[in-house]
């Protein structure tokens, strides 16, 4: 339906529209639940945590404090979805999540950059003006870059007995589908470790708090898969997506594939597609893709930015 509106209206930014005219009250429970947490941080947290419970979609928040920034990244999970209508739903998100920091805040947290990882679209005054931040296309991550110090910031009404109230309503609801959830969220950390090089077994672990052995049993019992299978699926998912739908060099993709040398990459990405990466971008890149802006940027990256 993205994809159509935004075709019949010739209105590349369409998502963003949309994202604007909507506000927290959509959310339902949850949006009440967030708007009396004591800071912007619990809030946050709660979205990640809770999400599924009003997001029908398959995308998943994730918060990160790195000291000197936050970090507050969407990842979509869908391989049904074309370029097109991925981006669209990505920019649903994060137009979402922006507006939901802007609101919880009344306005006194606002990013220092936005990052897309697709490409600069023909409509970047649009995007420059609704997030009224520098914005980084062609990026590693979907999501928002937010100053040190924005999780501590209280929120202007907090009630925390309604909060613990709401709480209790809430954590009673049981998402569907348990199993996928657990994958669900182990892709999305795998997929955060992946430009680390640190996306072991026992590293995955400690992010749900357990050890390799537990992680492996519950993966196992609860959904029937192992986490190697699923690192190969997130290392290549994320390849496809990003070769099909933005402009990224081939070198940086095999950072965020988790690879170390690109002829390594090739042959990984060979055996699995029976073609090298090249070959299946050219056979699967979107007419009137946007090309790439070339500037110096991290790691050698060829970054376009707003």
């Amino acid at each position: 339906m993205l994809e159509h509106c935004a075709r019949v209206t010739d209105c590349q930014d369409f998502a963003l529209r949309l994202a604007a005219a909507q506000d927290l009250s959509m959310s339902g429970a949850l949006a009440l639940f967030v708007q009396t947490a004591s800071t912007l941080g619990e809030a946050l947290r709660e979205i990640c945590r809770y999400q599924h419970l009003h997001h029908a979609q398959p995308a998943i928040w994730r918060l990160e404090d790195l000291g000197n920034a936050v970090t507050f990244n969407v990842f979509l999970d869908a391989e049904e979805l074309s370029p097109q209508q991925r981006r669209l739903a990505v920019d649903l998100a994060v137009g979402q999540g922006h507006l939901a920091v802007k609101r919880l805040t009344e306005g006194r947290v606002r990013p220092t950059r936005i990052s897309l990882h697709s490409g600069r679209p023909k409509g970047v005054l649009n995007y420059r003006r609704f997030f009224e931040a520098p914005i980084e296309f062609n990026a590693e991550a979907d999501g928002l870059i937010l100053p040190a110090g924005a999780l501590d910031v209280a929120l202007l009404h907090p009630d925390p007995q309604m909060h613990e109230a709401l709480r209790g309503q809430i954590s009673s609801i049981a998402p569907a589908g348990e199993d996928s959830f657990l994958v669900q969220e182990l892709r999305t950390i795998i997929r955060s470790l992946l430009p680390t090089g640190d996306y072991g077994l026992e590293r995955a672990a400690r992010c749900f708090a357990c050890d390799k052995r537990t992680l492996q049993r519950y993966l196992r019992e609860e959904a029937d898969t192992t986490y190697q299978a699923q690192l190969d699926d997130v290392r290549f998912d994320v390849v496809k997506q990003y070769l099909s739908d933005s402009q990224m060099p081939m070198t940086q993709l095999t950072f965020l594939a988790g690879f170390t040398d690109p002829s390594n990459f090739a042959r990984a990405f060979r055996k699995r597609f029976g073609m090298p990466p090249k070959q299946w971008r050219e056979q699967h890149v979107t007419a009137g893709s946007p090309k790439r802006t070339r500037r110096p940027g991290l790691r050698g990256q060829q970054i376009s930015t707003a």
